[in-house]
C-alpha cells in the first residue's frame, strides 16, 4: 500500500459544530443541543426525518426553503470559520508522508476555494498530491476515475459513500467514528476497520 485517500469534513476537520449551528440558525424553534442533534445525525437520520420527527405539524414547515438556505450557507465564510482540525492531524500526515506515503484528498463539497482556504489555513495543503472536489458536479468515483491506479488503496472516511468508494476500487476502507455516523450505523456497510479517529490510522499502515 502506497496510497491513502483522505475524506475532508468529519475526518481531518471537525465539522460538528458547523452543522449544529447552522441547523439551529435555521430551525430555532427546535434549538437542539449539538448532543441531541448528533445523537439523532449519527443515527443516519436525514434533516428532513430528524424535522418531521420534532415539529409538530411538520407538514407546513417549508423544507425546500430550508434545504436551499442551507447550500447556500453551509460552505459560506462565516460558517467555515467554525471548523477547526482535529487533534494531532498534521502529526498523522506527518507519519505517513515518513513512510513515503502518497496521499489525496478527495471530499464532496460545493466549493473548491473554500477547501483550498482552509487546507492553508490550517498548514495542510502541501501533505496531498492531489485534491478532488465534487463541486456538486461529479461523484468521488467520477472524479478518481483517471490514470491513477487506485486498487489496493487505503481510504479513509466517515460515511457509508466512503466505505462503497473503497470497495468500488478494491481498496481498503477505515470507517472513522470522530465524524458524522455512529461505528455502529457503518458497521452495516462493512468496512475493513473501523476506528475512533485518525491518529489509529498508523497503526494500520
Amino acid at each position: 500500500m502506497n496510497k491513502i485517500i483522505f475524506d475532508l469534513d468529519g475526518t481531518l476537520l471537525d465539522s460538528r459544530k458547523r452543522l449544529h449551528t447552522l441547523f439551529n440558525d435555521l430551525v430555532p424553534e427546535l434549538n437542539l443541543s449539538f448532543k441531541e442533534y448528533w445523537d439523532i445525525k449519527m443515527t443516519g437520520t436525514s434533516h428532513k426525518e430528524l424535522i418531521n420527527s420534532k415539529i409538530r405539524e411538520s407538514s407546513r414547515f417549508n423544507y425546500k426553503v430550508f434545504h436551499d438556505n442551507w447550500m447556500h450557507l453551509i460552505e459560506s465564510p462565516e460558517y467555515l470559520a467554525i471548523d477547526e482540525p482535529y487533534n494531532k492531524s498534521i502529526d498523522v500526515l506527518e507519519a505517513l508522508k515518513y513512510k513515503g506515503i502518497k496521499m489525496y484528498l478527495c471530499t464532496a463539497r460545493q466549493k473548491l476555494s473554500g477547501v483550498e482556504q482552509q487546507l492553508e489555513e490550517y498548514n495542510l495543503t502541501s501533505y496531498f498530491e492531489d485534491l478532488y472536489v465534487t463541486e456538486q458536479k461529479k461523484t468521488k468515483k467520477e472524479l478518481l476515475d483517471n490514470n491513477i491506479n487506485w486498487s489496493g488503496s487505503f481510504f479513509i472516511g466517515d460515511t457509508s459513500q466512503d466505505i462503497q468508494l473503497a470497495k468500488s476500487y478494491d481498496g481498503v476502507s477505515i470507517a472513522v467514528t470522530s465524524g458524522f455516523r455512529s461505528g455502529e450505523y457503518l458497521s452495516r456497510f462493512n468496512p475493513d476497520y473501523i476506528i475512533k479517529n485518525i491518529y489509529q490510522l498508523i497503526k494500520l499502515v
